[in-house]
């Protein structure tokens, strides 16, 4: 026959095993949802080590824009294996930034394994551990080809206007929605 105590040891005991299913189901749900959600992103994420290099997480989206798989993302060095020399020393100001105010912004051109350029902007921030080193760098990528490619026909279509109101012999003026001029050209002089 079981005592009081061995009774209520082994209540106890099933209690905090199920406490700690319960919490094991809990952590599996986050997990899944963050594993999905991250997938889902349209923008690359990816964290690393600082210390070692070594690439700790990353989602669908990296894959797809770099090309690598996930066992060559899980033993590349980061971040040297994605930027050029030029751009990993363009790096050190954002990392002071990163490590003076928690985040910073850049813009480099992720090499692709077949060997092509992405120019992608950067969000970066930096997880600490509990003595308030760095543990990880969490980076979050936005591919800028398009961004840049409306820039650039933006400055061609100004530049055409700029030349074509300059050779005409007519005055012109360029008002905004208030009607103040706004650019003149030089026949208006």
């Amino acid at each position: 026959m079981r005592s009081v105590d061995d009774l209520k040891n082994a209540e106890s005991d099933r209690s905090r095993d199920a406490a700690r299913i319960e919490a094991e189901d809990a952590l599996r749900a986050e997990t899944e949802f963050t594993n999905a959600a991250l997938d889902a992103q349209l923008d690359t994420f990816f964290v690393f080590e600082p210390g070692t290099g070594k690439a700790v997480r990353w989602n669908r989206a990296f894959n797809e824009v770099s090309g690598y798989t996930d066992e060559e993302i899980g033993e590349l060095p980061a971040p040297d294996s994605y930027y050029s020399p030029e751009d990993l020393e363009r790096t050190d100001s954002l990392i002071r930034e990163v490590l003076a105010h928690g985040a910073g912004t850049i813009e480099l051109q992720l090499i692709c394994k077949d060997g092509s350029k992405v120019p992608t902007e950067y969000r970066v921030s930096i997880l600490r551990d509990q003595n308030g080193e760095p543990r990880y760098i969490i980076s979050i990528g936005r591919d800028v080809t398009k961004r840049r490619l409306a820039d650039q026909a933006l400055r061609v279509q100004s530049e055409r206007l700029a030349r074509f109101m300059d050779s005409a012999t007519e005055s012109f003026h360029l008002l905004d929605t208030d009607l103040r001029v706004i650019e003149i050209n030089e026949t208006a002089m």
